[in-house]
């Protein structure tokens, strides 16, 4: 096991059956499998090492067969996934790379990129009570009419930590570029960064309508919207967030916080690490 190198050595499940996805064409989607994981109730195990690709969740609302493009975990599941990739699922009522139903899921060093959430959570859609952890995740180029990567309703309590939001897009009236919260829903966002999401008409980094939410060291800078700058930070719309020690564009107060542009080492190809005080007293002189 301490071998092996999954970045380089990939194992993938994926649910093109017919080998003949093109992303400008939606059809070509349309053969391939509804989830490639689903789990028993009481489930917990580790999923450590897979890249999840090109589920397409478009059946029946009745049996969830439109929600979670590569995973559905309902009442009581809770496996722990690490390592793994989630790319270019698709579903039609929410969750492009998973949906969330009163379970609580880890997730440690995942990625999450390209997908599309139909109307809700470009990569996940969570209701009713879950308690899902993201640690050292990145999300990147999802979309859904609201939430470009993670929503969070029906008093879910989500864990998310050092984590990356980029390129995400709510192109829906709901907003939220890259996380939208509501419904007694609330969340402990710790040292993330969330920068380059847009929302077409509500909020292009994170939207709070609903219950208390705590943002502690996080960066929502650089993502765009309608409305004011700080409409496209940290938006309260009906719910409290707790904003200490951030630097969120448009805010102007608060313990700790500032609204300067954050100094990135270099974001045109990838890097949102921030630069050291050093470099930056160099590039000065």
């Amino acid at each position: 096991l301490g071998e092996r190198d999954p970045a380089a050595n990939l194992t993938i499940v994926s649910g093109d059956l017919a080998g003949n996805d093109n992303p400008a064409v939606a059809s070509t989607y349309n053969d391939n499998s509804y989830h490639l994981l689903t789990a028993n109730t009481g489930t917990g195990g580790l999923v450590d090492g897979f890249e999840f690709r090109a589920g397409n969740a478009h059946g029946a609302g009745a049996s969830n067969l439109d929600k979670g493009g590569a995973i559905i975990l309902l009442t009581g599941q809770s496996p722990t996934f690490q390592n793994c990739r989630f790319i270019d699922n698709r579903c039609t009522f929410g969750g492009g790379a998973g949906y969330l139903n009163g379970s609580s899921p880890k997730f440690f060093d995942c990625s999450f990129e390209n997908n599309q959430g139909g109307s809700f959570g470009g990569a996940f859609d969570s209701a009713n009570g879950t308690q899902p952890v993201f640690e050292r995740c990145v999300f990147k180029g999802n979309k859904a009419l609201r939430a470009g990567a993670l929503e969070f309703f029906g008093g879910s309590q989500p864990k998310v930590t050092n984590c990356l939001f980029v390129g995400n897009q709510a192109t829906g009236s709901g907003g939220g570029g890259a996380i939208w919260l509501g419904s007694s829903s609330n969340g402990t966002f710790r040292n993330i960064t969330v920068t380059g999401n847009s929302a077409t008409q509500n909020a292009g980094g994170i939207l709070n309508t609903g219950g208390t939410s705590s943002f502690v060291n996080v960066i929502s800078h650089g993502n765009t919207g309608p409305g004011t700058v700080a409409d496209n930070g940290i938006k309260s719309q009906g719910g409290t967030s707790s904003v200490t020690y951030s630097c969120v564009q448009g805010i102007t107060s608060g313990t700790g916080n500032i609204s300067d542009a954050p100094q990135f080492v270099d974001p045109a190809n990838g890097d949102y690490r921030l630069e050291d005080a050093a470099h930056l007293a160099r590039l000065d002189a």
